[in-house]
């Protein structure tokens, strides 16, 4: 039980993240907003006899998007940052 809530932390943490919510104004003819996320990872080898070496690693991901709608016209912008 204990090792499954362990396990299931991590990602509960990360899924009430969420990441940032779509700007809503009525007055603009933009449509703003984000989402970001970052993954952390360990490997730990103890008591391997075929050898290998612990590491730690991360990534993240950010997405930025400004569109405008004006009349029949539409252009969309988008930026997607992953390191």
């Amino acid at each position: 039980m204990r090792k499954t809530f362990l396990l299931l932390l991590p990602l509960i943490l990360l899924g009430s993240l969420g990441g940032f919510s779509q700007t809503v104004d009525t007055t603009s003819l933009w449509t703003k907003g984000a989402k970001a996320s970052f993954a952390f990872n360990q490997v730990s080898l103890t008591n391997w006899a075929a050898g290998g070496e612990n590491s730690l690693g991360g990534n993240s991901f950010l997405n930025l998007y400004a569109n405008l709608k004006k009349g029949k016209s539409t252009w969309d912008n988008s930026l997607d940052l992953a390191y």
